[in-house]
């Protein structure tokens, strides 16, 4: 997952919505701080998901 923010502060909130989502075993990740993001974003998420067949 890549993470990139905005303010640094909303790293901190990014942070505790991830420890909600991924319970055990955290994904690996990257967060980079920007200057601006696109539509005035304060985060913007990119992630590769792989699903179980069942």
């Amino acid at each position: 997952m890549s993470v990139s923010a905005q303010i640094r502060r909303t790293l901190s909130i990014v942070n505790a919505a991830y420890s909600e989502v991924f319970r055990n075993d955290f994904p690996a990740r990257s967060c980079v701080a920007v200057k601006q993001l696109p539509l005035n974003g304060l985060v913007e998420m990119e992630a590769t998901v792989v699903l179980e067949k069942q």
